[in-house]
């Protein structure tokens, strides 16, 4: 019996994820830069049966969040196009950021989960931290994960709400000519999926997902606008203080010179 696994990568855009997808299917077919229009227009779909292997992954590797070469309507409908093609199921979604879980991550976090899934996407996710050199020491880890939980609520709250903190390190061919981090990286990101990710998880709202789009865009559409009221009146507030100043600068000066200079008593 041939297992099977599908992947759905998201994050930022420059996290990592199209590396990941390299990593485990040992290919260079994702290109960051690119996003071929495969089964859903947006994100690059590629299959893969890995020889020796009994197991067949599909991976969705989806546009980044922040691209700059698109809208951020643009990048939303693209992202929806390319996670309704795991309308039939998958087994695990990978949230990949770099380095430390920023602001903008939690954002991107909190999207995914309000838009495009639901309360219950943590179950089938697992965060994937690139870019960190000590992916092989277990205490290095175990202290990452700590000092990112006491990063802030907001981050201990989807660390604890998420199947588990996975630490990779996707060096180049570059900055290591035998790809020993890529490939001890591969055979524990397989192993994982292979060992902990039989379940399958089918979205149960894709179809209102259109409309979850198009009220968060209106949403956010009505807080940008009065974010821009409030930078005005700031901005008037600065100016109208600026010229209080500058008027009791005058008036002190004013004051100055028509004060009469009488001297000292007691001097010549």
């Amino acid at each position: 019996m041939t297992n099977e696994r599908t992947i759905l990568l998201v994050g930022r855009t420059g996290n990592g994820r199209s590396t990941i997808a390299n990593v485990i299917s040992n290919t260079n077919k994702f290109k960051e830069s690119e996003y071929a229009v495969s089964e859903s227009e947006g994100g690059q779909i590629e299959h893969f049966r890995i020889r020796g292997e009994n197991m067949i992954y599909h991976i969705i590797d989806t546009i980044g969040i922040g691209d700059n070469r698109f809208t951020g309507e643009e990048t939303l409908h693209r992202l929806a196009n390319a996670i309704k093609g795991v309308q039939n199921g998958l087994n695990q979604i990978f949230f990949v950021i770099s380095g430390k879980f920023t602001q903008e991550d939690v954002e991107a976090f909190t999207l995914f989960r309000t838009v495009f899934f639901g309360e219950d996407i943590g179950k089938y996710t697992t965060i994937i931290q690139t870019k960190f050199p000590g992916f092989r020491d277990p205490e290095k880890r175990r202290k990452n994960k700590e000092v990112m939980r006491n990063q802030n609520e907001n981050v201990a709250t989807i660390l604890n709400s998420c199947r588990r903190l996975v630490h990779v390190n996707n060096l180049t061919e570059q900055e290591d000519s035998r790809q020993r981090a890529r490939n001890d990286c591969r055979a524990f990101l397989r192993n994982y999926l292979s060992s902990n990710c039989q379940n399958v998880y089918i979205p149960s709202n894709l179809g209102e997902m259109d409309e979850r789009i198009q009220n968060y865009l209106a949403e956010k559409s009505h807080g940008d606008g009065e974010q821009i009221q409030i930078n005005q009146l700031m901005k008037e507030n600065q100016h109208l203080r600026e010229q209080l100043n500058n008027f009791i600068a005058q008036q002190n000066l004013k004051n100055l010179q028509n004060f009469p200079f009488q001297g000292f008593p007691g001097r010549f």
